[in-house]
């Protein structure tokens, strides 16, 4: 679980800015309407790798509308839970760590050069190859400031890494099968990483969260979920994660 973060002064300006920014959000939103912004879904089994799967995740979003390639390549999990030494592995980990362990290694392989095992022994090195290195960040910017500024941010900027709780027992997102998910049992707990692609209004069940899991297609509605917005559903908003560019 991870302890609430404070917001960096850098963040602090960013976000100023954003929500100063006269242009008005839209009330919905799906990036994966627009080309070369998400990629397929992924099942990240048996190893607890969801905050690599976030941090990819965010980081595809930027990689066409950045020049880095000229159409959406997915990038390896498996690069970052060998290589990203601030992180734990199979055991868990942070994005914003692993976009700081991508700056100092230069970059980041694909999913096709560094296909992904779920799993990672001591034996296990680091196969980073910068010369096959897809994009590169330079840092992180991590947000704490909850569900508003979070909107802005997945609209100005893409899909965005964040921290939910995913509840426990049969009530847990593990059972979530369709709908907008609005459980009392999930608080505030972070214990996993998703990738915001989008939010919306559904005309019966209201005000929802898009998000991108690591659970397989066969999770959810084809991979993702739909969670309740406006309320602080599953600790949503707590911690969002977008990776810095130079």
């Amino acid at each position: 679980a991870m302890k609430h973060m404070k917001q960096s002064p850098e963040a602090d300006k960013f976000m100023e800015q954003l929500m100063n920014h006269p242009a008005p959000v839209p009330d919905e939103l799906d990036w994966r309407k627009v080309p070369n912004r998400v990629s397929s879904v992924k099942s990240q089994g048996f190893c607890s790798s969801s905050w690599a799967f976030a941090a990819v995740g965010a980081l595809e979003g930027q990689q066409v509308v950045r020049n880095f390639t000229s159409k959406l390549i997915s990038l390896s999990a498996q690069d970052l839970i060998d290589c990203s030494r601030s992180n734990g592995n199979c055991y868990g980990g942070a994005v914003d760590r692993a976009f700081e362990d991508i700056a100092k290694m230069g970059g980041i392989n694909s999913e096709d050069f560094y296909p992904y095992k779920g799993t990672h022994s001591v034996y296990d090195g680091c196969g980073f190859r910068i010369s096959h290195s897809i994009m590169k960040d330079s840092g992180n910017l991590t947000f704490t400031n909850g569900e508003e500024a979070l909107k802005k941010l997945v609209a100005a900027f893409g899909p965005v890494a964040v921290g939910v709780d995913t509840g426990m027992g049969l009530e847990s997102w593990m059972f979530y099968e369709k709908g907008v998910y609005d459980n009392a049992t999930c608080n505030n707990v972070i214990e996993h990483e998703a990738l915001v692609v989008g939010y919306g209004t559904d005309p019966k069940l209201g005000d929802y969260w898009l998000i991108k899991n690591s659970w397989s297609q066969q999770w959810g509605e084809d991979g993702y979920i739909r969670l309740r917005r406006g309320k602080g559903m599953c600790g949503i908003g707590l911690l969002s994660t977008i990776p810095k560019f130079d």
